[in-house]
């Protein structure tokens, strides 16, 4: 039901090192809340992490210089089949894949569309912010996201990173960071959906089928550590000072806590230096960033459970549910006492969330320091497929076949290579050949092939390719034994020209071998190899099972075959089989 994905990584200067604001110059500043702007001198120089940008401080040469980045790269590196295609079609250039860009709030998402439209020159239908936030019902420009042929890129906060199919999406864009791996997981659900050729075509014409979707990572999302896994965010809808005033009434109910939590742990990536020096001042040395840890940690039922039994309590087995109502009570209040006791630091929270300035460095240039797949990925991928070919050659039948054991004196046949493939697919491998294949194109600098390992037997190409890379080319199994039989054939029919001739005799043109009447069934046996591994001989019974699933207009194949041949062709497909699986 699903498909898999390739990860592009852009890496930029500012995107990975931060940015550091000059004193003394003009930067122009922005209130957070109504967006308007104005002019200002820098009085201190102040340095903003990588963490910060696009909250605290936005670089619009960041941002462009991503977008730029995708858009040369989009079908010279990402979707190469896409001008071919477009050509084929007659279309006077490719068509944007449907494309989901993930920001980290609305204004963030407000800059990139700005950005977007710019630098593909396109107009507003292009590219739209679908968020709460976004002008129209979010219902509908969602839809016109699925079906219109115009809009092709979107950009989003949260509203469509969960539950929301959109089944001819085929590149996600990260902009923004997720420290959850069940968020992540899900955000990276809306480009795994399958979608039927003509539904797609119907909205980008030039596709061809979705058989992956592009996962492009401009923040290190994919490299980043995902240890938040709990959904913090309880009272969604509730205002941060609203929470903190319940605080301060003597609220401690998790959702209380896991929100405030949450809010601050967001607060304190959009402060500075000087921001978390004043608020240390006044909590009475507390850092924002501890504060919401005690919070998260009283409810913890880990934390709950070791304050229950800690040293001097009786002895027991398992503390009684009275003991970790007490326990938790004494944890939230602990938590939340830097809060509730102290109004001046709830107002300064408060006043740090609402600061109006957001600065806009327009002097920094931003420059890309590499934009490409990862490869890093793709080896790992590859070592674990080597790994599970090491572990069961000996195991499998289809890898005792491949590797030429003595005891597998046999072809490989259909059966066989799906056991390999359902094999590789288990735990703890969870491989999918189809990603190998493709991690060896981008190691080995190949052109893309469209949906790899479709046809099963390609996995014979695979294992021969990992044992032997110089040997096997990495080449669809058809298309290999389309051009052996090609090469044999010619052979057999004469095109290798004369006879050589005696001292006494003429030269005389090689009789071809095969009528027309055989070719056309040697084409069919040939064609039955390159789809099933081999045509078995070696087994009469496997053998009349491979002639009876071969569908035939001109009455039973077997015997139509054996008219054509004068008898049984099991010889001459044994000959034919060896040449072409060789």
């Amino acid at each position: 039901m699903n498909v898999g994905y390739d990860i592009y990584r852009i890496k930029t200067e500012v995107s990975e090192k931060g940015v550091t604001v000059k004193a003394g110059h003009d930067y122009q500043k922005r209130d957070r809340l109504t967006r308007a702007k104005r002019w200002e001198i820098q009085e201190a120089e102040e340095t903003y992490q990588k963490t910060q940008l696009d909250r605290s401080v936005v670089v619009p040469d960041q941002i462009r210089t991503v977008i730029r980045t995708f858009r040369e790269k989009l079908f010279t590196e990402i979707f190469t089949d896409r001008p071919a295609r477009a050509k084929a079609l007659g279309l006077d250039e490719p068509w944007v894949p449907k494309t989901l860009i993930f920001a980290k709030d609305d204004s963030h998402a407000e800059d990139i569309v700005d950005i977007v439209r710019k630098e593909f020159g396109k107009g507003n239908d292009f590219c739209k912010k679908v968020t709460y936030k976004a002008s129209g019902k979010s219902e509908d420009i969602i839809k016109a996201f699925r079906t219109a042929p115009e809009f092709r890129i979107a950009v989003t906060v949260d509203m469509i990173a969960t539950g929301t199919d959109i089944k001819p999406l085929e590149c996600l864009l990260f902009l923004r960071d997720v420290r959850s791996q069940l968020y992540f997981e899900q955000m990276k659900g809306r480009g795994t959906r399958t979608i039927d050729p003509d539904a797609l075509a119907s909205v980008t014409p030039d596709a061809g089928g979705k058989t992956r979707f592009v996962l492009v990572d401009a923040v290190g999302v994919t490299e980043s550590d995902k240890t938040d896994s709990r959904p913090m965010e309880s009272k969604p809808s509730v205002a941060f000072d609203k929470l903190l005033l319940g605080i301060a009434m003597g609220a401690r109910d998790e959702a209380t806590l896991t929100t405030v939590a949450s809010r601050l742990a967001r607060l304190d990536r959009m402060l500075s230096q000087a921001d978390r020096e004043e608020i240390a001042k006044v909590s009475g040395g507390q850092s924002v960033k501890q504060i919401a840890v005690a919070l998260i940690k009283a409810t913890d039922p880990d934390e709950i459970k070791g304050r229950a039994c800690r040293p001097g309590a009786p002895t027991y087995s398992e503390p009684t549910p009275a003991e970790l109502k007490v326990a938790a009570d004494a944890l939230a209040e602990e938590a939340a006492k830097p809060l509730a006791s102290n109004p001046a630091l709830r107002d300064l929270l408060e006043a740090k969330r609402r600061k109006a300035d957001v600065t806009i460095d327009h002097l920094t240039g931003d420059e890309l320091i590499s934009a490409g797949y990862d490869e890093e990925k793709a080896r790992q991928l590859v070592t674990s497929w080597k790994q599970f070919l090491e572990d069961n050659q000996d195991e499998i039948t289809a890898l005792q076949i491949l590797y030429n054991r003595p005891r597998a004196k046999r072809h490989l046949v259909y059966e066989e290579l799906k056991t390999l493939a359902e094999a590789v697919a288990r735990p703890p491998y969870h491989i999918a050949p189809a990603e190998v294949w493709k991690a060896y194109e981008h190691l080995e600098k190949r052109p893309l092939t469209t949906d790899p390992v479709k046809t099963l037997t390609n996995l014979i190409t695979l294992v021969r390719h990992t044992v032997d890379p110089q040997k096997t080319p990495l080449a669809p199994f058809p298309e290999l034994v389309e051009t052996r039989y090609q090469q044999w054939l010619a052979q057999q029919m004469g095109s290798v020209g004369l006879q050589p001739a005696s001292e006494t005799t003429p030269p005389q043109a090689q009789t071809p071998r095969f009528t027309p009447a055989q070719i056309h069934w040697l084409d069919v046996s040939k064609n039955y190899v390159a789809l099933n591994g081999a045509f078995a001989t070696d087994d009469q019974e496997a053998y009349l099972d491979a002639w009876q699933s071969i569908d035939s207009d001109e009455g039973v194949p077997l015997a139509v075959a054996r008219k054509a041949f004068g008898g049984d062709p099991k010889a001459i497909i044994e000959e034919l089989s060896q040449m072409l699986i060789a």
